[in-house]
């Protein structure tokens, strides 16, 4: 298989200008806290209800209210899944409405810059 040197540099001179482009560097900050910060959020709540198991026991088998059979710990963890598949569409609205609206404005500056140098 042939490679088009032509396509080759042009390649090369998109990159080139993504690299150097100032908002490339802001939108890879900006996601790269967001995504520490949903990590962290995952994290403290997964392993808050995990030591909460593993400290606590006798707190998780508290009945709901007097008499009920449900104990605390069930409406606790399905509060863990449900924050998750939350924090989950956070991500995915972010990253449709912010992230990939700036990608493709600094994809496109990169092709005419590309395109001027060629």
């Amino acid at each position: 298989m042939a490679v088009d040197k032509d396509s080759v540099f042009l390649r090369e001179q998109m990159e080139k200008n993504i690299w150097s482009n100032q908002k490339f560097h802001s939108l890879v900050r900006r996601r790269n806290r967001f995504m520490r910060t949903l990590f962290a959020l995952t994290l403290v709540l997964f392993f808050g209800f995990t030591l909460l198991l593993m400290f606590m026991p006798s707190l998780m088998g508290i009945p709901i209210w007097p008499g009920a059979t449900t104990k605390i710990g069930i409406p606790l963890g399905m509060g863990v899944v449900f924050i998750s598949f939350v924090l989950t569409g956070v991500y995915v609205y972010v990253t449709n409405r912010v992230f990939d609206p700036m990608t493709k404005e600094i994809l496109e500056e990169a092709r005419e810059a590309s395109n001027e140098k060629a």
